[in-house]
């Protein structure tokens, strides 16, 4: 069975679902998202407390690890990838944490001078809804609503460490994200109301419905289609049985 898109994404992580959300929302574009784990609408992922069930369970894990580390004796070292829709935002801790803006520095003095943090800051603020309002580096009305952790409150040692840190002459901060990021403080968290905001929830669960937007779970690509140096497809097996094969409109 063959079906045409105009554009095919491969891989529904994090990358994948902001770039079929972009891509969708011009309706004259048809789309397709493919992802070789499920879904993600389960308690499991929604639960914040539960991710060590996805982060072990290989139906929405990779369960990758290292080659053996010559520094750890040998150790190979377990590092666990999403393989469902929403990738890695949809298992991990939920610790929402920026790039510092001196290696966006560092990378413009190599000639790269769109990665400085000035060029990357508009597209951080757009991404978000931070619960400590919008400012000069924070967003206001994003698609993804990230929260001040509120570790503090539940639990007043941390309170403690942090008044101790700073009587010892340690930096502090508001905003893990804001204009200083090094010392002592609370970090952000992508959760709100008590559920996890991956990715999908974010930027997939408003465009589901569109019909030019087609998301294929639990598909393998398992060869892409060239035509000279040029991809026009993909082939892609749906469980184990070869299911269609998918071409690109010239």
């Amino acid at each position: 069975m063959k079906k045409t898109f105009d554009y095919i994404i491969i891989g529904a992580g994090s990358a994948g679902c902001v770039l079929a959300n972009r891509l969708s929302k011009d309706k004259k574009t048809s789309v397709c998202l493919l992802e070789s784990g499920p879904k993600s609408n389960t308690w499991k992922v929604d639960m914040p407390s539960a991710l060590l069930y996805t982060m072990h369970d290989p139906k929405y894990n990779w369960k990758y690890y290292s080659e053996p580390e010559p520094y750890l004796n040998n150790r190979r070292i377990f590092c666990p990838r999403g393989k469902m829709i929403g990738g890695c935002s949809s298992h991990n801790g939920m610790v929402f944490v920026r790039g510092n803006p001196l290696d966006f520095e560092r990378w413009a003095s190599y000639d790269l001078p769109k990665w400085g943090y000035k060029n990357v800051l508009p597209y951080f603020k757009k991404l978000e809804t931070w619960s400590g309002g919008e400012n000069l580096y924070r967003g206001g009305k994003g698609p993804l609503k990230v929260n001040r952790s509120k570790i503090d409150e539940a639990f007043p040692l941390f309170k403690a460490l942090i008044k101790a840190a700073a009587e010892a002459g340690y930096d502090t901060f508001e905003d893990s994200n804001g204009f200083r990021q090094d010392g002592f403080g609370t970090f952000d968290v992508t959760i709100d109301n008590g559920k996890r905001q991956g990715v999908s929830r974010a930027y997939l669960n408003k465009i589901n419905g569109y019909k030019n937007l087609s998301i294929e779970n639990d598909t393998d690509v398992s060869k892409i289609i060239f035509k000279e140096k040029k991809a026009i497809g993909v082939e892609v097996k749906k469980t184990i049985i070869l299911r269609f094969i998918t071409v690109i409109k010239k």
